[in-house]
This record gives structure tokens, sequence and C-alpha cells, in this order.
């Protein structure tokens, strides 16, 4: 795809340059300072710098679209606004963490992915030779009624709430592998914590300072929206809102 002769592709891989030049020169800077012992905040880019992590530029690239197609969809929804947010206390807020999990899992930004194997291998009774590529369906195992019960596909973020007698939250679903949208072990996505963590601060501050409400209301129903094709799925032409203080 990236060699293709299109004007689109080709606009696509210039602005992917200028992305990544930016993102280095930021993580360059970081580095500087850090080598000088200097003071470089406590953003997210600082945490994965000081933890060595080095798939910063992976959490700023791969981040951002996905995080912003979440929010998209989240916004569709009017069940969280209880009260003014601190940023200290994000972890802290079993709902709002609950809701961001519950768009994640229907409204996935990535809707599939596929994976080559490296060995032929035997999955449930099909046979599969050496480099068959094989599609991992997101959507449709983060909805299956087999893995959620009856109300799979209805919004409903208090199902990442129920506690066991000891505290403990389980999974909300009869298997530890049926919420995929970052993947599983070995593989999971390394920006996973970096996804939820943007996401559930852009929400909270969002919720917090303004009330959105949909130009079309008809888009509530979910039979009205368009999704086209392509990696990351949002509805064709984004949501259009209104916004007024809360």
């Amino acid at each position: 795809m990236a060699k293709l002769p299109l004007l689109h592709v080709k606009l696509v891989a210039e602005a992917s340059k200028h992305l990544k030049a930016a993102a280095t020169d930021l993580i360059r800077a970081k580095k500087v300072k850090m080598a000088n012992r200097e003071d470089i905040g406590v953003d997210i880019l600082s945490v994965a710098l000081r933890a060595g992590v080095d798939q910063a530029l992976t959490f700023l690239s791969a981040g951002s679209e996905t995080t912003t197609s979440a929010l998209i969809w989240a916004f569709r929804r009017r069940k969280m606004r209880d009260s003014s947010i601190a940023s200290a206390e994000i972890d802290n807020l079993p709902y709002l963490n609950a809701v961001c999990d519950e768009v994640l899992c229907l409204y996935g930004p990535v809707p599939a992915t596929a994976r080559v194997n490296n060995c032929s291998t035997t999955i449930q009774g099909e046979f599969l030779p050496r480099d068959t590529m094989v599609i991992i369906p997101i959507w449709a195992i983060n909805t299956d009624p087999l893995l959620w019960g009856p109300d799979a596909r209805y919004f409903k973020p208090e199902r990442w709430l129920k506690r066991q007698g000891d505290g403990a939250v389980p999974a909300p679903s009869a298997s530890n592998n049926a919420f995929t949208i970052f993947l599983q072990r070995p593989y999971k996505c390394i920006g996973n914590t970096f996804v939820r963590s943007e996401m559930a601060c852009l929400l909270a501050a969002w919720v917090d300072r303004f009330a959105f409400e949909l130009d079309d209301p008809m888009l509530m129903d979910e039979r009205n929206v368009v999704i086209p094709p392509s990696v990351i799925a949002k509805p064709d032409g984004g949501l259009q809102m209104s916004t007024g203080g809360v």
C-alpha cells in the first residue's frame, strides 16, 4: 500500500514523516534534559522514558488516532457526569474507567486484525499450514453473547463493576480472553495502558467542562451510523455535536 502511486498515499507518507520527525525531536529533547538531570515533568512521555521504554514513538503515533476514535463513540453516551474530577483521582474512579472499558469493548477503534502463523497448527479442529493469514474479528469476540451474555450488544458499563465477596473485580465475561481490543499476551498492544489512561483523562476533562448534544438525534440509533471501510473504525464524517458549558 505504501508504494502505490496514489496522491493520498503520498500525502499520508509525507504527513507520517513529519509526525515521526516531531516525535523524535520531542524524545531527543527529553533525553538531553534527563542526561543533564533537568526536570522533565510528569507527562506520559517523560514517565515512559524514565522507565526505560524504547517504544515511546509507538505510543505517540498509535495512541492518538485510536483514542480519538474511542472518544467519538464515548460522546454518544450520557452515562457519566457526577462532579468535578481532579487528575489525581482518575485511577480511583471505577465508573469512569468502566465507561472507558465498555466503549473500547463495544466500539473498539480497530474492529479486526490479522496475524500470520509461523508454524503449522490446528485451531478448533481446523488445520492451518504455516504462513496462513488468520483474521481476528475483535468486534465479534467483544460482543459475542456466548462470552458476554444476552446483553452483549447493549452499552452497560455496570458489567465492569461486579464484585465478588472478597471485593475483587472479576472479568465481566465468561473468558479472560474475551476482551480482545488490545489482544492478549505475549502480543498485547504495547500502548494498552497509555490509551486507557489518555482516554480516561480526556473524557473526564471534557465531560466536566462541557455538555454535548448530537446535532442529528437519529444517530443515537447505531443502525443510522455509517462506518466506512478503514483500519480505524469511526463514523463517516465524524459526529457533529453542539457543546455548551456545564
